[in-house]
C-alpha cells in the first residue's frame, strides 16, 4: 500500500473551525490508517476589513501522513 499525505492549511478565529473541517474529512474517510501527523499554529495579525483594527487569527498546519486500507 502506497502511503498518502493530506495537507490542511485554515485561517480560525476558535479551535472548533479546525476541528469541523479535519472531522468532515475524516467522516468522508473512514478507512485510513494514520502513520504520522503534524500540526503547527502560527498567529497572524492583519489589518481588518474596515482598516481601522488589527485582527489575531490562528493559521494551523495539519499534516497527516496516512495509508487507506480497503
Amino acid at each position: 500500500m502506497d502511503k498518502e499525505q493530506i495537507k490542511i492549511k485554515i485561517f480560525v478565529l476558535k479551535a472548533d473551525d479546525f476541528e469541523d473541517q479535519v472531522n468532515d474529512w475524516f467522516s468522508r474517510h473512514p478507512n485510513i490508517k494514520i502513520l504520522h501527523r503534524y500540526v503547527n499554529n502560527d498567529w497572524v495579525s492583519h489589518t481588518g476589513v474596515s482598516g481601522l483594527g488589527t485582527i489575531t487569527t490562528a493559521m494551523i498546519t495539519a499534516i497527516v501522513e496516512y495509508i487507506e486500507e480497503k
